[in-house]
């Protein structure tokens, strides 16, 4: 079992940019909160989060970025409408707060909900409101995030260069910092933009390194995603060998999680790996099952 030891303290409580007076258990559960919901390394990480952020409310509840944070926790669950209920709530108490470092953080947040809902353009104006704030603030390290979540919407809007020139300046960033974790996360936004682009060589390599880091790290659920955004490259130049490796290692960790998305597209690759190989019985086979799941 994941164990978490944090203590609250005056740096700590200024590196999450929390300037309100917040009682401090209420702050302890909160960072472990959102601690399981980055790492997320066992089945069970986010309802942990979430039950924890919870926690923190209800001993605090005048606490913008722990409802933030609750927002981005339902959102990785797929609970949209709660997670914009969170969200909204964090901006009126921001807002009532003039924290330009706390609105940038849940503009932030908002674009990475409305990003994961389809709604692109709306998306890309919370970022932009987000980097507004952070100019007043000039905190590198939430711009780089904010970056990084640009980039995913101008990719999807076709701007490839745009979003390569995005992530490049986040990773700039997170080297930096010496931020392993959020490298990895970078690695492996280049490596889905550049197969955009059509640059399956450098989209092969940049999700590796960020297989690499995610391993090391025991960031299992992030490490088995990778493993199946590079299967689909090796698709896409028919090396099933690679191909299937992925497939078979990526479900060793995502039976744990039991995530439909995730299942479902694994399924939807093996397909396409029998249909390279002209197996039409189990690509139909498959399919069906990712239709199913």
């Amino acid at each position: 079992a994941q164990s978490l030891n944090l203590e609250v303290t005056d740096n700590l409580k200024k590196s999450f940019h929390q300037k309100m007076e917040i009682d401090n258990n209420a702050y302890l559960l909160f960072l472990k909160g959102k601690s399981y919901a980055n790492h997320m390394s066992g089945a069970n990480d986010l309802e942990k989060s979430k039950k924890l952020i919870k926690d923190a409310l209800d001993i605090d509840d005048n606490f913008p970025e722990a409802y933030a944070s609750l927002g981005y926790t339902y959102q990785l669950l797929g609970e949209f409408d709660d997670a914009e209920e969170m969200l909204e709530e964090a901006l009126e108490l921001a807002k009532e707060n003039n924290d330009p470092e706390i609105l940038s953080l849940v503009d932030n947040n908002m674009g990475i909900l409305y990003k994961a809902t389809g709604k692109i353009k709306k998306s890309i104006s919370f970022f932009e409101k987000a980097l507004k704030y952070q100019k007043n603030v000039n905190d590198r390290y939430i711009q780089a995030h904010i970056y990084n979540n640009m980039s995913q919407c101008h990719s999807r809007l076709g701007d490839i260069d745009l979003a390569i020139n995005l992530i490049l300046r986040a990773q700039k960033i997170y080297a930096d910092f010496e931020d392993s974790e959020k490298l990895g996360a970078a690695y492996g936004m280049l490596g889905n933009t550049y197969k955009s682009k059509g640059d399956t060589k450098s989209s092969i390599k940049y999700h590796s390194m960020a297989k690499s880091i995610f391993l090391k790290e025991k960031m299992f659920y992030s490490y088995a995603h990778s493993l199946i955004l590079q299967s689909e490259v090796y698709l896409l130049v028919n090396d099933n060998d690679n191909a299937w490796k992925n497939l078979n290692e990526s479900l060793t960790y995502t039976k744990s999680f039991n995530n439909p998305m995730m299942n479902g597209r694994i399924t939807f690759s093996m397909a396409q790996a029998h249909y390279n190989n002209s197996d039409w019985g189990d690509a139909l086979d498959s399919i069906e099952d990712s239709i199913d799941v």
